[in-house]
């Protein structure tokens, strides 16, 4: 069943390619790149830069402006790598069709235990600054408030 469509103040008809929900999902993300592309470095207030129940490390520190204006440049390069990211893994899945099935058990067993153990450090490391807002300014602050 294909449902209406709201854009801004217009009502799109039902005979779309695409459900609801996929049309959706499209105008919030171009809603949301919009949105982005008209924010400045300068517009934007950082008020999580410093923390005053963690220490950053050296390699933690950044220099915020520089990697927003380098992330902007190479946003086209990104979106290529995905295009072929997708492409590639239709590709594989084609050639793998009539070939023998690989035996990945110690690959994944190795990859999950290196992905528990960066999360365990990631919590670890995340732990003390949770907490200190959470006790500081209450829970709504910590997910809500920036």
């Amino acid at each position: 069943m294909r449902l209406p469509l709201k854009l801004g103040n217009k009502l799109h008809g039902t005979g779309h390619i695409l459900t609801w929900s996929l049309q959706n999902l499209f105008y919030t993300c171009f809603r949301s790149v919009t949105k982005m592309a008209n924010t400045t470095v300068t517009s934007v207030n950082y008020p999580f830069v410093v923390s005053k129940y963690t220490t950053a490390f050296d390699f933690e520190v950044i220099d915020l402006p520089y990697i927003v204006k380098t992330m902007d440049d190479l946003t086209p390069w990104i979106l290529a790598l995905c295009l072929v990211y997708i492409a590639s893994i239709f590709a594989l899945q084609h050639w793998m069709k009539d070939r023998a099935a690989y035996d990945l058990r110690k690959p994944l067993i190795i990859w999950n235990f290196g992905l528990a153990l960066f999360s365990v450090v990631g919590a670890l490391r995340q732990f003390p600054e949770v907490f200190g807002i959470v006790f500081d300014k209450g829970v709504y602050a910590c997910g809500c408030l920036p």
